[in-house]
């Protein structure tokens, strides 16, 4: 018994530090007024983060939209950090991530040429998959109508189709 309550009087002066690093994925969307960068931060823990877009290595980007740290499931934590930029030649834009689990801040730069190059890629695999889909109903109906054309002529073996000038 006395090995419990000591337990339990100890207990509050142990703690147990446990920290995940968060995964960083940026991605931007087309607006009315111009582009809007978005920061996703999923699966950290402790709950405390600090996230930020900076432009050109340098100057902060303030956002319009307030963040909120939101719990997963498995009891990290995540956050989405969005700005509104209106894009200039030369300009660069990162996510910059500060976590306790990290020895030194995260930065995720914001590379335009990524998204495009996905779309592409899903473009063509949808015209390749629709032209496999248009090729097989070819082929099907095809056969089908050969099938008629065979049996047709095996019963009424003096019908020539078309029919000769």
């Amino acid at each position: 018994m006395y090995c419990i309550v000591l337990l339990l009087f100890s207990l509050p002066f142990y703690t147990v530090h446990c920290a995940v690093p968060p995964k960083v994925k940026v991605s931007s969307s087309e607006s009315e007024s111009g582009t809007k960068l978005h920061c996703w931060v999923y699966g950290f823990y402790p709950r405390d983060v600090e996230v930020k877009w900076i432009k050109n290595g340098r100057d902060e980007i303030y956002s319009e939209e307030s963040a909120e740290i939101l719990p997963n499931p498995d009891g990290t934590y995540q956050i989405r950090v969005s700005v509104e930029v209106t894009p200039e030649e030369g300009a660069t834009y990162s996510c910059h991530v500060d976590h306790s689990s990290l020895e030194k801040t995260m930065v995720v730069p914001f590379e335009p040429g990524h998204r495009s190059i996905s779309r592409i890629v899903m473009l063509i695999l949808a015209v390749f998959f629709l032209s496999l889909v248009a090729l097989g109903i070819y082929v099907t109906r095809n056969r089908e109508s050969k099938e008629r054309f065979n049996l047709l002529f095996c019963t009424y073996p003096w019908v020539v189709w078309p029919p000769l000038p």
